[in-house]
């Protein structure tokens, strides 16, 4: 009888240990908040960055390495960009003041390769805290830069141009490399996180105009596990 229980015993613990540990697909999608961090030799007056909001969506597949840790690959089509404004004061030919006052934003679809080593550490039976660190592959697939010009608060000039990642007209670079840090909760199969990617290398391809360009995004992720 007491051989039974044992049985028993150790066939809860262990199905528990393998939903905790399980190993499996994960499809997941968010919002992302995009901004640019940027320097030039020669930065106007008053400049600064504005947050833009786009999205993500992949799956991503996790091994188990370690009955804390897992390797997860992923596939996402992701968004990049940020906005930058600032302002210009000159003098017209009257001694009045003329404030003028640039803003524009990248807008870039590209395709990320996140390869995230995760922490998992359970609390409960069906609830797991995770943690990650990501370093991530970036493609830029596509992108605009918008923007317009205004004077005494009217717009004047409004442009919409098609980034080129070759040629002659080069803007981005197309691949980029960078890590990203996470944090969140699995409860059951569902997964509710929270991270942050760093592109680490310049994506500007002009650095006469600007000496670099690096894009960042706060992302909220919803995935389910299989």
């Amino acid at each position: 009888m007491k051989k039974i229980l044992l049985i028993v015993v150790l066939a809860i613990v262990g199905s528990i240990g393998s939903d905790i540990n399980a190993q499996g697909l994960i499809l997941k999608a968010g919002l992302n908040m995009n901004s640019c961090s940027f320097s030039t030799s020669d930065s106007p007056r008053g400049i600064e960055p504005y947050n833009t909001f786009g999205f993500h969506v992949g799956a991503g597949y996790e091994v188990l390495i370690h009955p804390n840790f897992v390797i997860e690959p992923s596939l996402l089509f992701d968004t990049r960009g940020g906005g930058i404004k600032f302002y210009m004061d000159d003098v017209d030919d009257e001694g009045e003041l003329v404030k003028s006052e640039f803003k524009g934003n990248f807008n870039l679809y590209s395709v990320e390769v996140p390869v995230a080593l995760k922490g998992i550490f359970p609390i409960s039976d069906n609830i797991r805290v995770v943690a990650s660190v990501s370093p991530f592959m970036n493609l830029f697939l596509s992108g605009t830069f918008k923007g317009d010009v205004k004077v005494q608060d009217k717009v004047i000039d409004e442009q919409s141009i098609e980034i080129q990642f070759s040629g002659d007209e080069k803007m981005v670079k197309r691949f980029n490399f960078g890590t990203g840090f996470g944090a969140g909760l699995e409860v059951n199969r569902v997964n509710i996180g929270i991270g942050y990617d760093l592109m680490l290398t310049n994506s500007y391809a002009k650095p006469s105009a600007i000496d670099y360009l690096k894009f960042r995004t706060l992302k909220m992720t919803f995935g389910y596990r299989f």
